[in-house]
């Protein structure tokens, strides 16, 4: 899960690296306005899904982990677990 993530990161700041460019560009009259308003858009876009795929991944793992807890919790507090009183005797 964390590749994909930070894959789409990576792929979200090279938009943004390339939207500032052109932006700069535009602004020494060696571009055009609709090329950088293109590129920020697609800027946008890419930002956008990347958040919303870390927010999907972020509940996933926080779910796996509570679900491993309440394992442990069981495996501590079972007859033979961690938690077991010693027997008397």
């Amino acid at each position: 899960m964390g590749r994909v993530t930070a894959a789409l990161a990576a792929v979200s700041f090279a938009a943004g690296v390339v939207t500032f460019v052109v932006g700069v560009r535009v602004g020494h009259g060696e571009s055009a306005l609709a090329s950088h308003l293109g590129w920020g858009a697609l800027t946008v876009v890419l930002q956008v899904f990347t958040l919303l795929v870390a927010l999907v991944h972020a509940r996933a793992a926080a779910q796996e982990i509570a679900a491993l807890r309440a394992q442990l919790a069981r495996a501590e507090s079972g007859p033979g677990g961690l938690l077991a009183r010693p027997h008397d005797g």
